[in-house]
């Protein structure tokens, strides 16, 4: 039985791996049994999800009946054949939620009734943690600029630190740096957040003095004044138990 070498650099990346505790106790030979079974009917699908043929590490623990149903392999294969990689990313994280489903539904086939199946999870591997990488650097992007400095290179430090985490993981340079590049480059592409606002024509701008009114139009002071009377004005309710925010024109 091929299977997935745990250590500090392992060989092949985790593509993905279901999980599962069960309330029912078995012989040795139950679980290697069911070792095997999970490990022939995987196997059979596996290949044409992640378009490679993965390692295997089916693992069955005695007392509360534990078992880990993992596939590892090559990212770069798996990815560099849809072209872009984030859109890889997201068929590749997609065939790895469908391992993790068909092997959990495989657990179920080999007789174990679903009551006493007391936990499932369904764990995305190393694609799972690229793909978070990616949302985090989405969502800095987007609302980054709002930050102070320090906690937004405090944030950034953080997700190089996953970033290194990941690579440690992959001993394919190819894959290194693939995953490396296209991080690197969501880093750094602009975002709606981060564009610079564009230049109004001279004669659009109106000029804020310390010591002087604003000069408006007559056109905008008309927008204006109808704006003031669309817009309800608020007071808070002090006479309740709760405070509460009411329109004016409701407090009594």
């Amino acid at each position: 039985m091929n299977q997935v070498v745990i250590s500090d650099r392992p060989t092949k990346a985790k593509l993905a791996e279901a999980y599962f505790r069960l309330g029912i106790n078995v012989t040795e030979t139950d679980r290697r049994l069911l070792r095997e079974f999970l490990q022939s009917r995987c196997s059979e699908y596996a290949t044409g999800l992640f378009r490679q043929e993965p390692s295997f590490d089916v693992r069955i623990e005695e007392g509360s009946l534990r078992g880990w149903v993992a596939a590892a392999g090559c990212i770069y294969a798996a990815v560099v054949s849809y072209g872009e990689f984030r859109t890889g990313l997201d068929y590749i994280v997609n065939d790895s939620r469908v391992f993790c489903e068909r092997a959990l539904v495989e657990v179920c086939k080999s007789g174990v009734q679903n009551d006493k199946i007391l936990r499932a999870e369904r764990r995305l591997g190393v694609p799972g943690k690229i793909r978070r990488i990616f949302s985090e650097i989405d969502a800095l992007n987007s609302y980054g600029q709002d930050l102070p400095k320090a906690e937004y290179k405090k944030r950034l430090n953080k997700i190089r630190d996953e970033l290194k985490k990941i690579l440690d993981q992959t001993v394919d340079e190819n894959e290194a740096k693939l995953i490396s590049e296209n991080i690197e480059q969501a880093i750094h592409a602009p975002s709606p957040g981060r564009l610079p606002f564009p230049s109004l024509p001279a004669s659009e701008r109106v000029a804020l003095r310390p010591q002087e009114p604003r000069l408006i139009s007559p056109g905008q002071d008309a927008v204006l004044r109808s704006k003031r009377k669309s817009e309800p004005r608020y007071r808070i309710d002090t006479k309740r138990s709760k405070l509460r925010i009411i329109p004016v024109d409701d407090f009594s």
